[in-house]
This record gives C-alpha cells, structure tokens and sequence, in this order.
C-alpha cells in the first residue's frame, strides 16, 4: 500500500480513550525511529541485506 492510498485512512482515524490522532502520529514516527536505529546497528554488526535485487 501506497502512502498516497493510505493517507485517506489515516486522515479519517478515530482515537478512543485519553489519547488523540497526534499521540499515536507522535508515537508511530518515534517507533520508526527506532527501527531504523535498530536496523542500522544490525547492519553495522555485520546483518546481510536481502531486500536487494541484482540482476545481470
């Protein structure tokens, strides 16, 4: 799924309870952060990228 097809589900989401639509934003982008932190340690310590596709 595309962002731009997704961005009209986001757009139109409820948040029930103490939290609003920009908490979870919030927190979805520090969770993202994370991975990526994460992810390049991994690679860092010698991980082996198979999202790569070579062709010859």
């Amino acid at each position: 799924m595309s962002w731009r097809s997704a961005r009209p589900k986001v757009s139109s989401l409820e948040v029930h309870g103490i939290f609003g639509r920009d908490d979870v934003i919030k927190s979805l982008r520090g969770l993202y952060e994370v991975s990526k932190n994460l992810k390049e340690i991994r690679f860092k310590g010698g991980a082996l990228s198979l999202d790569m596709c070579f062709t010859s």
